[in-house]
């Protein structure tokens, strides 16, 4: 198999219909998420690029130079100076199920080729990292910056996966082969992601509730829908974009700033790529933007993603002067029924582990956060200081919690 680097979105254009082939349906791996995250956030507001990260997507061809699969990470540069590769659209985005894109059933022989490459340009851009000034003058042509020998430069010092499925087959086998060769691999418990299979009605999904829960749906459909008093509205349009995120922002910002956090919006860069997202989804049929109103006035709203028979709950917002009346449940009522209408196999509400998405009956599927460091001395020394101060926390946690436990005690005994 043959491998290339790709530095910018320019060279992957031609791939964009292979890639969404190989992205298998999920809303977080297509082009439109990533391409559009890496606009956002691997660039500045000045629109140049930031100079602590560069693009590092691999694609891997077979003998007969058909892509069989896309590595589609980026690099960027910690504090300590260490430089780790990650997943495109990690971080604040939060996109789930990022892995490897891969043809089925050549995740071995993908997994084994990127290993091999990945292992071999450490190697050499060591030689390039260690040059002088003089050597380094000669090994790249004149007028070279420091961004485009960054750019580059294919050296690694550790590899950061966050919120990996735990049966994540090409990410299984390229973690074994990299482990094969020498590198050391860590990997501990992420949130968990929450999915439940829908039947073909609405009437059968009710009746895989709880009782309680089955009987204060019907209530409160009968009450807000069926009556009227709630009405659903749906943005259809390009030009209905912009009123439905004035309605999104201002319900999901209120809510979690009543609570005393800042609430997403409070990143523009955030506000402005889940915009543009929105923008290029809609066209395709692959994005479903809602609200709900009551008296006039919106009460909840959702930013819901289309997968291959799948919708994914991505972003909410609701009301926090009636939370009284339950606007989330309603929210969610409306759009799981929705899933159903629409033929889909499943709603996915995605990572976190909220009691309320048990009670919808969705069954939890694990994630990893994994971690690859090289065998060289640097990585190595910035992985144990790294392990050393993630004890250490663990340690003063431990420490709070069994305070906490003794307070109580000692109270009760004075």
């Amino acid at each position: 198999m043959h491998i290339n680097r790709h530095f910018d979105f320019a060279s992957l254009a031609p791939l964009k219909e292979n890639w969404n082939a190989l992205a298998c349906g999920v809303p977080f791996r297509r082009w439109e998420w990533l391409e559009t995250w890496w606009r956002h956030y691997g660039y500045g507001k000045n629109g140049q690029p930031l100079r602590d990260r560069a693009l590092f997507v691999l694609t891997v061809c077979d003998e007969e130079h058909q892509v069989v699969a896309i590595a589609p990470w980026y690099r960027i540069v910690s504090r300590s100076g260490a430089k780790l590769i990650r997943f495109l659209g990690d971080g604040q985005v939060c996109s789930d199920y990022l892995t490897m894109l891969c043809r089925s059933g050549q995740e071995q022989a993908v997994a084994t080729a990127l290993a091999d490459w990945l292992m071999l340009r450490n190697q050499r851009s060591a030689f390039h990292y260690n040059l002088t000034t003089d050597e380094r003058c000669q090994a790249y042509p004149q007028g070279t910056n420091s961004r485009q020998i960054f750019a580059s430069d294919c050296r690694w010092d550790r590899m950061e996966f966050v919120g990996i499925a735990d049966n994540d087959v090409p990410i299984y086998h390229l973690v074994e082969q990299l482990e094969v060769r020498g590198n050391m691999v860590s990997s501990e418990s992420a949130m968990n992601l929450w999915r439940v299979p829908l039947p073909p009605s609405w009437e059968e999904f009710l009746m895989i509730l709880s009782k309680s829960h089955r009987n204060r749906l019907r209530r409160a459909d009968k009450i807000y829908f069926q009556s009227g008093l709630v009405h659903l509205h749906r943005a259809t349009a390009p030009n209905q974009i912009a009123d439905f995120f004035d309605i999104f922002i201002d319900l999901h910002q209120r809510n979690w700033q009543r609570r005393g956090f800042p609430g997403c919006f409070a990143s523009s860069t955030f506000e402005t790529f889940l915009r543009e997202v929105a923008t290029r989804l809609l066209a395709d049929g692959q994005i479903t933007l809602t609200w709900l109103e009551m008296d006039g006035k919106p009460l909840a709203a959702e930013y819901r993603l289309h997968g291959d028979k799948v919708m994914y709950a991505y972003q909410s917002g609701m009301d926090p002067d009636r939370l009284q009346i339950r606007p989330g449940e309603l929210a969610n009522m409306a759009s799981i029924r929705n899933a159903i209408e629409l033929g889909q196999n499943a709603y996915d509400f995605l990572r976190g582990d909220e009691e309320y998405k048990a009670r919808w009956r969705a069954e939890p599927h694990p994630m990893l956060s994994i971690r690859v460091v090289p065998q060289h001395v640097s990585a190595r020394l910035r992985h144990n200081a790294w392990r050393a101060k993630q004890n250490l926390k663990q340690w003063i946690k431990s420490g709070l919690q069994l305070t906490s436990h003794w307070i109580p005690s000692l109270t009760t005994q004075e």
